[in-house]
Order: structure tokens, then sequence, then C-alpha cells
């Protein structure tokens, strides 16, 4: 907000009003306050950058922790131990030592300890991972405007305001483009981190048998973000051109 109030051209003033929503401020006359504008300019910066703000308000990309089978993952090692230790003395101290016993006891054991382990990982991810969300949000709703906006120079009367419209609006989504990549990279390095706790494959074949396939948090972000990036660029050049032409013909 302290540098939405000194925002000098009406662009960067669109750019900022973004920030600050994307930042939770979603009081309209606090924005329009902020950069000494009327309620209308508000609303019309957010559309701008492809925000509804009579509807965008109500989303909520912050994901929420989980518990598996009991656990959080914030447990101690010896908080740990300890419930392990009451579970399989309350389960097996009467039953006879037998093989399958045994067995069942050792099945029982790492159960807790992939449970433990899967609400860990989960929940030490949900930082990383909501930014994620909140970044490929942004990012389909620039690249919306985008659309838009080129779809939009075929009608235009002004063609060269809506040009640039369009520059800017392209201009936007590739750095959101970038900005859910550089978000996609931070989530794969923290779920890296805390893989290596433990041996190879193990933590995310607990996750996988766990928690539920559709409360998994995806890491593989990077992966697509380069595809994406890719095809945006490579869609942005062929307009590029088509548009000089357009641009070159007007001129003569």
């Amino acid at each position: 907000m302290a540098a939405l109030r000194e925002h000098a051209q009406p662009g960067r003033r669109a750019y900022l009003i973004e920030q600050a929503w994307n930042a939770g401020e979603h009081s309209i006359v606090a924005l329009a306050d902020a950069a000494r504008v009327a309620r209308g300019t508000v609303y019309a910066d957010l559309e701008t950058r492809g925000i509804n703000p009579r509807t965008a308000r109500q989303e909520d990309h912050t994901l929420k922790p989980i518990t598996v089978n009991g656990y959080t993952g914030s447990e101690s090692d010896a908080e740990l131990l300890e419930r392990i230790t009451t579970d399989l003395r309350t389960r097996f101290r009467h039953l006879p030592e037998t093989d399958e016993n045994r067995q069942a006891a050792g099945s029982e054991y790492e159960k807790h300890l992939a449970s433990h382990a899967a609400a860990k990982y989960h929940n030490a991810l949900i930082p990383a991972a909501t930014k994620v969300e909140n970044a490929a949000s942004t990012m389909h709703r620039r690249v919306q405007v985008a659309e838009t906006a080129w779809n939009e120079l075929s009608t235009a009367t002004a063609w060269h305001a809506a040009h640039h419209r369009w520059v800017v609006a392209a201009s936007a989504a590739a750095q959101a483009i970038e900005d859910w990549g550089t978000a996609g990279g931070e989530l794969a390095s923290r779920a890296e981190a805390v893989q290596q706790q433990y041996g190879p494959g193990q933590l995310t074949r607990w996750y996988s048998e766990h928690v539920p396939a559709d409360q998994q948090i995806t890491v593989s972000v990077r992966y697509r973000f380069r595809m994406v990036a890719d095809e945006f660029a490579c869609e942005q050049r062929k307009r590029r051109a088509i548009a000089a032409q357009t641009l070159q013909a007007s001129a003569r």
C-alpha cells in the first residue's frame, strides 16, 4: 500500500493495485484512498488485470493443514515413540509371539512412521504450495486479459491504442508465467529438502499411500512451467509479426 501511494503512472498504478489486492487488501475504499483515485478507477484497474473485484475476493487459495491417522507431523520424536509404544503394547501384548503377529506389529509400526512423515511433508509444503496456487491464479487471469486484448485488435477502431493494451497485457502475462515458475521451483526445493530426511523414494511412497490423491500437493510445476512459457513465447512471436505487418500497412 505504501508503494501504491507513491505511484506515478496509470499502468504502474494498476500493477500496484493488483499487488495490494493479492496481498489481501480487498477494500475498494482503502485502495482508492491509497491511489488517490475514484473507486470506479480501482474497479477498472483491477479488471484490466483480470480481477473481478465483485467475485474474486471470495477465492481462497490457502491450503489447509491435514492430519494423517491422527498425526499432524509436528509431533516430536519422543511423542511419536510414546504413541507407537502405547499402541503396539495395547494391541499385541496379550498375543502369542508368532511370525504372523510379529509381522502385523511391524506393519503397524511402519504405519505410524508413514502417517507422521506424510503429514509432516504435506504441512511443511503448504506455504510454498499456496504461493504456487496464487501465482497460478494470477497467471491465468493475466493470460486471459492478454487473449482478450489480442482478440479485440481485429475490431478495434483506435487500433494503435488497442495494440498498446495488448503489448502491456502480453508482457504482464509473460511475467506472471515466470513468477509461477519461480514459485514452483521454490516448492520443489522445499519438497526435496524434506524428502532428504528419509530413504530414497520412501517418503513419496508413504505420501501416496496415506494421503488421498485429491488432497496431495503436486510439486512438478517447474517441469510444466517450461512448456507453458515456451508455448506462450512462441505464440507471442507469431502475433508480434502479424501486428508488425498491420503497423507497417497503416504507416503507408
